[in-house]
């Protein structure tokens, strides 16, 4: 009964040991197939990160250049409204110089005819006048 009790005890031992070899090898494969995995993971995380970067990148680009352009035409558009009201206030400025000249020369031809009255006046008065 030992002989035979031995050896089923070493078949179950020799058993154990294959199974517990196989599990291990599986558990190292499966360890190396998990860290493959996960690289490949990481990697197809990281270009996927990287894509999108770019993406983000480009649409934020896009986003500052139109945001430029229209702050652009928004100044040309002020500037040209303010060179407009310039040369409204020169045009009135001179229009207002004009008026001033034409009034400044009809006070001087008003002073001129003054003048003149006056001068025949003093003749009048003096050509005219009592002797005493």
């Amino acid at each position: 009964v030992v002989p035979f009790a031995g050896l089923g005890l070493g078949l179950a031992v020799g058993a154990f040991v294959l199974y517990r070899r196989r599990v291990h090898s599986d558990r190292v494969q499966a360890r190396g197939w998990l860290r493959e995995v996960l690289a490949e993971a990481r990697a197809a995380y990281g270009d996927e990160i990287s894509r999108r970067f770019t993406d983000v990148q480009y649409a934020l680009t896009v986003a500052l250049d139109a945001a430029v352009e229209q702050r652009l035409r928004d100044l040309d558009a002020r500037i040209a409204e303010v060179d407009r009201a310039q040369a409204a206030q020169r045009a009135a400025r001179s229009a207002q110089r004009a008026r001033a000249a034409a009034d400044r020369d009809a006070v001087r031809a008003r002073l001129a005819q003054v003048d003149e009255v006056l001068a025949r006046a003093r003749e009048l008065t003096t050509a005219g006048g009592p002797t005493t």
